[in-house]
């Protein structure tokens, strides 16, 4: 978590308070391999960080092309 708070403070301008409520609010989670963090249709109401491992990305276009 402090190399993702290193990073944040690169980014931005942001005190230590803010940095406190930031951090209240965060939950770490760990997903097994293959795991969907959002589904087709769904719109997620959450920010991911990941601070390990891969993530892909794929959004399907109208004409039903998947893209990665």
């Amino acid at each position: 978590m402090e190399t993702f708070l290193q990073t944040l403070r690169q980014m931005i301008r942001i005190s230590d308070e803010e940095i406190s409520i930031f951090i209240q609010k965060c939950e770490r989670r760990q997903y097994a391999r293959k795991a969907f963090l959002s589904e087709p249709g769904k719109v997620p109401n959450e920010v991911f960080f990941i601070l390990s491992g891969l993530l892909r990305v794929m959004v399907t276009d109208r004409e039903g092309n998947e893209h990665t």
